[in-house]
């Protein structure tokens, strides 16, 4: 499974995963996350925190590029 394909299973299982600080944070209703769970998360990890600072630079561009750069005066 990839760290894509985890993070679409776990979002349907409503478990959300953050990256903070390079470390990588679970918010989820109790008893969500499984020793399963947490064994692929483990294993996962690196990948996991790899495509979640991907997504998170891509969302921090898309918001510079809606922008505006110059003032300009609305009449």
């Amino acid at each position: 499974m990839t760290a894509l394909e985890l993070l679409h299973e776990l979002q349907i299982r409503d478990i959300h995963l953050t990256c903070v600080d390079a470390k990588l944070r679970v918010n989820a209703p109790k008893g969500a996350v499984t020793p399963e769970i947490r064994t692929v998360l483990v294993e996962q990890k690196d990948a996991l925190l790899a495509l979640l600072s991907e997504e998170a630079a891509q969302a921090a561009e898309t918001d510079q590029e809606g922008q505006a750069t110059d003032d300009v005066p609305l009449q």
